[in-house]
């Protein structure tokens, strides 16, 4: 689910991976691995991208289908 919403929320805002990696303070690959659910996702970035995209951290995480 993790990684459907962050690729979902990446796309809608036209951005790439590295774009969504300068501005959560990361790298692609991290970014890449967290869509593709590979590895966890530390709070402090998955707080960023809940800022960033003004989501929940539910939502992103797949716990609830309400952005806000």
């Amino acid at each position: 689910m993790t990684e459907n919403r962050i690729r979902e929320l990446r796309r809608s805002h036209n951005m790439s991976q590295e774009a969504l990696g300068t501005i959560i303070n990361t790298t692609q690959q991290a970014v890449s691995k967290m869509e593709k659910d590979t590895c966890a996702i530390s709070t402090d970035l998955l707080i960023s991208m809940a800022r960033y995209f003004n989501v929940t951290t539910d939502y992103i995480l797949g716990l609830s289908d309400i952005k806000r």
